[in-house]
């Protein structure tokens, strides 16, 4: 079980950009699953047309 899972991400990595959703358990991500994918989670946000880009923690940043 998952504290969160976020549907519909588009996951930045190094080699290119997966559609994805994530399962989140103790602030980490615990897994990538096939967009759909059936999991138990206490809770699901759609994230739908949004980018997450996982290690990027700075609060703010200046692009361009």
């Amino acid at each position: 079980m998952f504290d969160l899972v976020l549907r519909n991400c588009k996951v930045v990595e190094h080699d290119g950009i997966y559609e994805l959703d994530l399962g989140i358990r103790n602030g980490k991500i615990a897994a990538t699953m096939i967009r759909g994918e059936q999991c138990q989670a206490a809770r699901e946000i759609d994230v739908e047309g949004r980018y997450v880009l996982p290690g990027a923690i700075d609060s703010h940043s200046h692009i361009g």
